[in-house]
């Protein structure tokens, strides 16, 4: 019934393209899709299993003015994701909507989690987004130690908020 693992990290940034560029070339991510919405332009980049978004546009520019470049949004894979929900909420997770009938929760710091069920994509592209794949583009250069998967985040958290931003990921998230 908990979260058990990470699906994908969305990041906000001012400058999408200079965020993304910095990724491939120091981390070793390959950019493998591209989506355009009014409010915001996104890119994926992939290595392994391990998913990022990269965000920018009007749609991020309040969280971009209240904490800079960042996660936005870490999705998390759930068992039960209704009972994940609840759960979470009961640990002082606020309910913010959902997207593509996924509930969507405040976490710390400015943060949300997208659930997702276990298995939820079969292209292995978040939702809510209309993804164009772009063309393969040489393998970028690999990091001497590469990203396998996503299997945590570190974020910064006031100190006065830490204990509340602990309860929520060990009781809401397990």
């Amino acid at each position: 019934m908990a979260g058990h693992g990470i699906a994908y990290v969305e990041l906000y940034a001012k400058d999408k393209q200079r965020t993304a560029q910095y990724l491939v070339s120091a981390l070793g991510f390959d950019c493998v899709a591209d989506s355009v919405a009014p409010d915001r332009s996104s890119l994926l980049l992939r290595q392994g299993t391990a998913s990022l978004v990269v965000t920018s546009g009007p749609a991020t520019w309040g969280f971009l003015d209240a904490h800079g470049d960042g996660i936005a949004d870490i999705a998390l894979h759930c068992t039960d994701v209704t009972a994940t929900a609840e759960r979470a909420q009961r640990a002082g997770a606020r309910d913010v909507g959902s997207a593509r009938g996924n509930p969507i929760l405040a976490g710390a710091g400015g943060m949300t989690h997208t659930l997702l069920p276990a298995g939820h994509t079969r292209t292995g592209r978040p939702g809510g987004h209309r993804w164009a794949r772009l063309p393969q583009s040489p393998a970028p250069a690999m990091p001497a130690a590469p990203v396998a998967r996503l299997a945590g985040v570190t974020t910064g958290v006031k100190a006065t908020d830490l204990h509340d931003c602990v309860r929520l990921y060990e009781e809401g998230f397990g």
